[in-house]
């Protein structure tokens, strides 16, 4: 039964840190792109701004986001 418990936990762990590494990319490109279209022509200001702002946020939604979903479809343990 702990085995279970265990690997429950660790995918879910790997997850997240897949999902949150995924939204930061994700997120820093939409933020840095939206950033051109305000603006005009594209810089490297926006792609460090796309970066420094989309990366965090993206990354802990993008780890929550995932962690959860592991936790709510992988199936729990039956207690004996």
């Amino acid at each position: 039964m702990g085995q279970n418990w265990r690997m429950r936990g660790l995918v879910a762990i790997l997850a997240g840190l897949i999902g949150g590494l995924l939204g930061a990319v994700i997120l820093a490109t939409v933020i840095a792109d939206a950033d051109q279209a305000i603006e005009g022509s594209f810089e490297g200001g926006y792609a460090w701004f796309g970066l420094i702002l989309g990366g965090p946020i993206g990354f802990i939604g993008g780890f929550i986001l995932s962690f959860w979903l592991v936790r709510k479809l992988w199936p729990a343990p039956q207690s004996s």
